[in-house]
């Protein structure tokens, strides 16, 4: 399989990773009833959480929309 490796700061890679939640959170966490496209995507926001891990910055998904969680509160995207 070939990869792709994107660049971005933290606070896009936060605001990717709420995204790719919140196309997900809908379905079950068993793989088996699962599309595969949905384990996928989950395969990438743990990937995006071990990276924001190293770079010490904490997500949380029950900020309101437009907003991600970065350094301790709810920020808005694209500010």
């Amino acid at each position: 399989m070939k990869t792709v490796t994107i660049t971005m700061d933290a606070r896009q890679a936060a605001a990717v990773r709420q995204s790719l939640f919140a196309d997900t959170k809908v379905y079950t966490y068993d793989p088996k009833a699962v599309p595969e496209r949905v384990v996928d995507i989950r395969s990438v926001i743990v990937d995006i959480d071990e990276q924001l891990e190293k770079e010490e910055v904490e997500c949380q998904d029950d900020c309101p929309p437009g907003t991600i969680y970065i350094n301790g509160e709810c920020a808005e995207l694209g500010g």
